[in-house]
């Protein structure tokens, strides 16, 4: 027994509209490859956005890192000029050396 009541992803898709280059199309009208192309770059944006939130998560680990970095340094090579706010940058860390 299906459930009528809950669309399926194609039947919704063919029943959108779309808008390349300022032209606007009913999917239900194009061709099947031409509906396979607008899942695949669905997919392609749903995978960009999944990793943009991958490096938003990375850069604010780096970010900590930097700071716990910071924290286990001497002293006087932490000091921050007087009158300026101490903070962290974690791409100014710069490893010297390495290749």
């Amino acid at each position: 027994m299906s459930d009528t009541s809950v669309p399926n992803f194609q039947d919704a898709m063919l029943k959108q509209k779309i808008n390349i280059d300022g032209v606007e199309y009913e999917t239900d009208k194009l061709s099947d490859a031409a509906r396979e192309m607008i899942v695949n770059i669905r997919v392609v944006d749903m995978k960009i956005n999944a990793l943009q939130q991958e490096v938003a998560i990375m850069q604010t680990a780096k970010n900590a890192y930097g700071q716990a970095l910071k924290s286990m340094l001497p002293a006087d090579a932490q000091a921050a000029p007087e009158g300026e706010k101490k903070t962290v940058d974690a791409s100014s860390i710069d490893f010297l050396g390495s290749d």
